[in-house]
């Protein structure tokens, strides 16, 4: 597993550069750099949960600028990462890293929302072939309703634990009640 190294305005992890970023800041990847959109508080913590779960197979529901799916990619480099997106969209950093990545260990689905149970279980079959995914990360629609809604698509059928990042904020394993997920953690 990569480790991150933090300097002024962001981190590097492997080879890859990373700019934290906030609102009202410029949001532009013209230095090359990852944007990510995250607090370094909750990097740690990614950098911690895969650490410790070490997935293989795993599904980030939301990515912005896809700085979150290099930064997950690299710090777990699993057999499979399925990021989906609602937005139809070019991101040049995040595309110009999957070129260099061994072919299908990432994979990006522009378009479908997380809301659309049909279509997010069929990208999920098409990319893992039913096998159980070890992680899902869901910083997409942050509203409740769509989070339960992709939560019960994924959770019930094919992950092992589920880690919602804005909404929640809380990992929940297999053998936890589903009510756990529903309470907010502060």
């Amino acid at each position: 597993m990569n480790r991150v190294s933090w300097h002024s305005d962001g981190f590097s992890l492997g080879d890859e550069t990373f700019r934290i970023v906030k609102f009202g800041m410029n949001h532009d990847e013209t230095d090359g750099a990852h944007v990510i959109f995250k607090p370094r508080w909750m990097i740690q913590r990614y950098e911690a949960l895969i650490k410790s779960l070490k997935p293989a197979h795993m599904v980030e529901l939301g990515i912005y600028k896809g700085g979150s799916t290099v930064l997950f990619h690299e710090l777990a480099q699993p057999k499979k990462l399925t990021a989906i997106e609602i937005e139809q969209k070019s991101l040049p950093t995040l595309e110009k890293y999957i070129e260099g990545l061994p072919a299908n260990s990432l994979k990006v689905c522009f378009g479908i929302n997380q809301a659309d149970k049909s279509r997010l279980v069929a990208a999920v079959d098409q990319e893992h072939g039913g096998t159980a995914l070890d992680l899902v990360i869901d910083d997409a629609s942050h509203y409740l309703e769509e989070t339960t809604q992709s939560f019960n698509a994924l959770f019930h059928s094919y992950a092992k634990a589920v880690f919602t990042s804005s909404k929640i904020g809380r990992l929940v394993m297999k053998s936890q009640m589903t009510s756990a997920f529903l309470t907010k953690s502060h």
